[in-house]
Order: structure tokens, then sequence, then C-alpha cells
């Protein structure tokens, strides 16, 4: 996969492009049903395909405050763009005179005349100045033009509509079951091991204090979750909170803290890249009454998290042994 700086870098490098074009946070299921769609049919054309996106996400340029904290990080984004088989994708930076070109503008400017001669969009697509161009008024300005515009049906789960907002709400909520049936795969997040407290290595359970990427969190409380290191995975047990029964005297200590014990590693792991990935819900934080009730609690939760794991093999033991 290329990324293109511009368009215009474009002419020189391709031609009879399929593209789509839109945010993409998360890219849920509803994205993948597009981007399947625009690779699937460049692979069986012999053409290629391109992803037209914007950074940062427009709202944070239009309305500051009401700028929702994005999913992904522009990184983890392009790799799973890149995983989906997309040929092409441009960031396209979103500033304030970008967001007041009206639709006919923007598409004359940024569709028109750079190789693009198929676009595939949801129907819930909007562009322009105040969100004005919608899927219809894509498909009648490209009438007198050489680009054919097709609409992609959404995905809905439970009877919903996808969409990166009702998948950020459920990730807040600490819904990661909801978050992953409509991401397609569990909520992860990326971050750099910073040196804590080391309250949970006193306690005999260290933990590996995750400085995050991204802008969104989980709920407070504690996690199934497995952990990657370059391409090591590791089964893990994750507390996000305040850590109510070991207060600290200082301005951070009411600012939540991601904390991952590995269980059955021992190891330095500062200064590492991990991706983090949330697989089941196991209680909420809470404050206990002593340290050794706490003990307690932590050793019970890793009980929980070993035998999810056990449960897992297994399945993966009797369907392997049902193939056979």
């Amino acid at each position: 996969m290329q990324l293109i700086k511009t368009l215009e870098c474009l002419k020189s490098q391709a031609q009879n492009l399929i593209a789509t074009i839109g945010i993409f946070d998360g890219v849920h299921l509803g994205h993948q049903a597009t981007l399947q769609r625009i690779v699937r049919k460049a692979n069986r054309e012999n053409r290629q395909s391109i992803v037209i996106t914007f950074k940062p996400h427009p709202k944070k340029i239009i309305s500051t405050n009401n700028a929702p904290f994005l999913i992904q990080t522009s990184q983890q984004k392009l790799e799973f763009l890149e995983k989906m088989g997309i040929n092409f994708v441009v960031e396209i930076i979103f500033d304030r005179s970008l967001s007041l070109l009206s639709p006919t503008q923007f598409f004359n400017s940024f569709l028109l005349g750079h190789g693009i001669t198929e676009i595939h969009v949801g129907s819930n697509f909007r562009f322009g100045n105040q969100r004005k161009g919608d899927y219809q008024l894509l498909k009648n300005l490209s009438k007198s033009t050489s680009i054919w515009v097709y609409e992609v049906k959404p995905i809905h789960c439970d009877d919903y509509r996808i969409s990166s907002t009702r998948i950020r709400k459920a990730i807040r909520k600490g819904d990661i079951g909801a978050a992953a049936s409509m991401l397609g795969r569990p909520y992860e997040v990326v971050g750099t091991v910073v040196k804590g407290t080391s309250r949970g290595k006193k306690l005999g359970f260290p933990t590996a204090n995750l400085q995050l990427h991204n802008e969104l969190s989980p709920a407070t409380g504690v996690y199934i979750t497995q952990v990657t290191l370059d391409s090591m995975e590791m089964n893990s047990v994750t507390n996000i909170g305040v850590r109510p029964t070991l207060p600290q005297k200082s301005d951070s200590a009411t600012i939540p803290t991601i904390e991952s014990h590995l269980l059955d590693f021992n190891g330095n792991l500062y200064g590492n890249f991990l991706k983090l990935r949330f697989l089941k819900y196991i209680r909420p934080e809470k404050k206990f009454e002593s340290i050794h009730k706490l003990t307690s609690q932590i050793k019970s939760d890793i009980r929980v998290g070993k035998c999810f794991f056990r449960e897992i093999d297994e399945n993966k033991t009797k369907t392997s042994e049902t193939y056979c």
C-alpha cells in the first residue's frame, strides 16, 4: 500500500482508480463492507483501489468542543487499510479553507481529474460545507463526467446501523463486547510502557503501565486482555482506573491509568511499544477496605483470566480434533 501526500501525485502513478472516501475511524464492519467491495472489484478488473480520508477529523477544525475521541490512531487505521488490500491511501489535510468548500467545489477539486473513475460510498456519506452534499448529489455531479458513483448499503448489528459514534459510546461504557461486534474484532489500543509507582510489584502482581497513544480508552474497570509485543502475544488482566485503595498524593491521582498484569510472564517491558486488546469486562473498579482484600480480589481476577484463556485453548483443541 502506498500513502500518497496529495491527489496530484496520482496522475503519474495510477489511472482508472476505484475509490471510496470518508473518515473511516475504527474501520468497522460497515467501513469494511465498502473497502472489501472496491478491493474485490479492483482485483477482478486488474485495476487499483484508493481510499481518500482526512487528517485531522473534520470536527476538530469545525467544532473543536464537539470533536470526538478517535477510536484508532492514524497509524492503526493505515495498518488496517493495508491489511484490507487497499493500493493507495490519500490523507487530505483538513483545514478551515477546505471546510468552506461547497460540495461542487470539493468534487471538482478532489475527485475530478485524478484518475478516479468509480466512487463507492455509504448511504450516509456527507461532504462539502455544512455537510450539504450526500450520495445523491455526488451521483448528480458525476453524471457529466467519466466517474461512476455507487452506493453501499449500511451494515446493522442488533437492528442498529453500525457507526463510529455507536462504537465510541460502547467503549466509553466498557461494553467492549458490543464494540467488538461492530468492529468485527476486539477493541485495541496502543501505547508505550512507562515507569509507574511499582505498587503492583510490591503487592506481588507486577504490571505494565501503558502510556496511551489512543484518544479513546474503555471505562474504568478490570478486563481480560491480550498484549502484543512485536510478534509475541501474551495473555493479561488489565485494570483501568485511579487505584482508590492505594491513593496517591498528587494531581494525577484522579487520572485513570492503564495497568496490565501479564499472566505467566517475567521481564522488563519499560520503553516497549505494546498493543492491548480488550477481550472481556470482568468487574468495575472499587475501593477495598484493606490491602489484604485488594490482594485477594486481584488473585481472583487472575484466576478468572486464566480460566478464560484455558477455555479458549480447549475449544481450539476440540475444533482441531474435529477436522482431523
